[in-house]
């Protein structure tokens, strides 16, 4: 439905009339950092599809999710949540590569 004026204009006639029906944007994410973490997150919001700016003051990822292996790292965890996390974020690493070479990951 459409606001025109005072009067209200239903589908049915912004369709009669041409009018087309404003689509509602898509939410709007800042995300700050490239490395492993901040790169996930950016394209989760995309899947969901929020508008994404991605943010990231080098050319390459060099931040603490880098040097940290950003919790993909499976060997060393605990039972429980902390490892099926693990697994978890490795497994959507493994697919994201698969779908955009040259990623840099490399299962081990």
């Amino acid at each position: 439905m459409r606001v025109v004026g005072r009067k209200r204009e239903t589908s049915v006639q912004a369709a009669v009339y041409g009018y087309v029906r404003p689509v509602r944007p898509s939410p709007r994410v800042v995300i700050v950092g490239g490395g492993v973490l901040g790169t996930m997150h950016a394209v989760m919001a995309r899947q969901r599809g929020h508008a994404v700016t991605h943010l990231e003051r080098e050319p390459e990822s060099r931040g603490a999710s880098a040097r940290n292996f950003g919790l993909i790292w499976v060997s060393g965890r605990r039972a429980g949540p902390e490892l099926a996390l693990a697994r978890r974020a490795r497994q959507l690493w493994e697919q994201l590569s698969a779908d955009v070479p040259g990623t840099g990951f490399r299962p081990a």
